[in-house]
């Protein structure tokens, strides 16, 4: 069996990591380049595309009508893969994070890739009931249950907490959360920064926000800042990630709205306890125990959480880590994940049932 995906060029191991479970499951995994004309490196060879995010294929800064050609051309390159071989999309989204293009206009605009589909894989119950919601799916296309593996692998944990906070200029004798990943609106940002002031003054603990490629808002919410919030906003190198969860003592992610958090499985793999919105695209895949929750967008449950979390015993809190990271090591483990993802090429190619 012989699987083609386009290799993304983000610095997030997950993509590297699933397409590497699936080679050690047996499967002939080929990376492509996702050229302006990518059909031109289509080999006849190849028995699936395996898509991750479909607005690469239409997205470009250069307009409109750029844009609609673009997609035009992908619509047109999946038909005639289609009639040689299957395409199985990873559903990570709704429509882009951070797109330009008019909600209604870019649904349209996905609906018409999704329709060259045989087979979706989604990380949770809500991903699938968001992809039914929001586009039309035939009776033979297939929606499959794959779990997020975890980031164990991918990074070495550090345990040198003072050494940690020394190099990246943070306090080191206070309680320090941190909010990780891309920083976009939907991630709560500007409401972690607005209620964190109160959070310190109650308590004493500081933040740090690290990431990269904010909006224009969330850059605008995140000047001047209080000495209590230690700003890292261009970009985390790869070599960087453990020593940013080696210096923090929980991690914060109060994201608005979301379909599945990378950055709540790279905590757990990181061994730290989280404080979330009760959302169950988050918590599905977290041990009970391991996080504090507080109901979505209330800010003022989120300031007590967090004032909450800054008082508990810190072995209970290590250890809290500790349990999240064996949890998701052994449920989010990426062997499993090939396997079961094999097993759903098997059933789209008709070499087995689906399970």
């Amino acid at each position: 069996m012989k699987v083609a995906y386009f290799d993304s060029p983000s610095s997030n191991p997950y993509q590297e990591q699933f397409f590497s479970s699936v080679a050690n499951a047996g499967v002939d995994v080929t990376p492509l380049r996702l050229t302006p004309k990518f059909y031109q490196q289509w080999n006849d060879d190849f028995d699936i595309l395996h898509l991750d995010w479909l607005h690469a294929l239409y997205k470009t800064r250069r307009g409109l009508v750029a844009t609609l050609a673009k997609s035009l051309y992908a619509n047109w390159a999946l038909s005639q893969i289609g009639r040689q071989a299957k395409i199985v999309h990873t559903f990570h989204n709704v429509v882009s994070h951070d797109s330009s293009l008019p909600r209604a206009l870019e649904t349209r605009l996905v609906q018409t890739l999704i329709s060259r589909i045989n087979a979706f894989t989604v990380f949770n119950d809500v991903s699938c009931d968001a992809l039914h919601k929001n586009y039309r799916l035939r009776n033979d296309q297939i929606c499959s249950t794959i779990p997020h593996g975890n980031y164990i692998d991918s990074y070495t944990m550090r345990s040198d907490k003072l050494a940690c906070r020394a190099e990246l200029g943070i306090p080191a004798d206070v309680f320090l959360f941190m909010f990780f990943g891309a920083l976009r609106e939907n991630k709560g940002i500007t409401d972690l920064v607005r209620v964190f002031p109160a959070v310190h003054q109650r308590c004493g603990a500081h933040l740090v926000v690290a990431g990269g490629n904010p909006t224009d808002r969330v850059t605008d919410s995140l000047r001047h800042q209080p000495p209590s919030i230690h700003v890292r906003d261009d970009g985390i190198p790869e070599h960087a990630v453990p020593t940013y969860f080696g210096a923090c003592d929980a991690v914060v992610l109060p994201f608005r709205s979301i379909l599945n958090s990378g950055s709540t499985i790279l905590a757990a793999s990181l061994g730290k306890h989280s404080v979330l919105p009760d959302l169950d695209s988050l918590t599905a895949s977290l041990q009970s125990g391991t996080y504090t929750v507080y109901p979505v967008n209330d800010l003022r449950r989120l300031t007590d959480a967090l004032v909450s979390v800054a008082s508990m015993d810190r072995k209970q809190l290590d250890q809290s880590g500790a349990d999240s990271r064996q949890y998701v090591k052994e449920t989010l483990a990426w062997e499993l994940i090939g396997k079961r993802t094999l097993n759903l090429y098997q059933t789209v190619l008709g070499d087995s049932p689906f399970c």
